[in-house]
């Protein structure tokens, strides 16, 4: 997952980007029109960050839990519950690739431009379909494949984005059924040759059973 050390540095600031404010607002417009959450009570923000996409659905849902390893992200998150006063979240300091679960079960586990920086897919794949009730979705926005310009540190990166068929199969393989896949969305970055555009995958998933 995120190391912490960076994402801890970066906490305050990371919302003041006008970029990713967009994107979220784009992911959240594509997952909302493609999971009945009429369907969903609990949900999870993992890898949330400050939580900008939890709390776009915080209040379709009983209970939101926002999980990251970064106590300065966490923080953020913190914060915000507090100054909005939202009754139904919760935070959580988990790495659920190395680490026990929780015992809470969820219709729904979110995840956005985290699992470039997983290492061990399999296992967090296997562990997410341990997390969700049967016909519980995951949600997950990362990269297309990529150059290793997306970061100009490439430290704490696995995985320079995923080929189509490469993350299907995996998903796949650890018990989901694939129920919506894009890549109609980008993100631009200030990159030494100007302005650039890299892609991002939009994969919704229901676990079968």
């Amino acid at each position: 997952m995120q190391k912490d050390n960076i994402f801890d540095q970066k906490a305050k600031t990371w919302d003041d980007n006008p970029e990713r404010i967009k994107l979220v607002d784009k992911v959240w417009e594509t997952i909302s029109a493609n999971i009945d959450f009429n369907k969903i009570h609990h949900a999870i923000d993992y890898g949330s960050g400050t939580g900008l996409l939890g709390f776009k659905a915080i209040n379709y849902v009983e209970s939101m839990t926002f999980c990251d390893t970064s106590d300065g992200m966490l923080d953020q998150v913190n914060n915000k519950i507090q100054y909005y006063g939202h009754l139904n979240a919760e935070t959580l300091k988990a790495d659920f690739s190395n680490g026990p679960l929780p015992s809470k079960k969820f219709e729904l586990i979110m995840t956005m431009l985290v699992m470039h920086h997983v290492h061990e897919l399999g296992t967090i794949l296997a562990n997410f379909n341990k997390l969700l009730k049967p016909g519980g979705y995951i949600s997950i926005i990362d990269l297309e494949n990529e150059d290793g310009s997306f970061h100009s540190d490439n430290t704490g990166v696995a995985y320079f984005g995923f080929h189509k068929q490469e993350i299907i199969n995996l998903i796949e393989k650890n018990g989901f059924k694939i129920d919506y896949y894009s890549n109609h969305l980008y993100m631009n970055k200030e990159r030494p040759e100007g302005n650039k555009q890299f892609p991002l995958f939009v994969l919704i998933a229901r676990k079968e059973g």
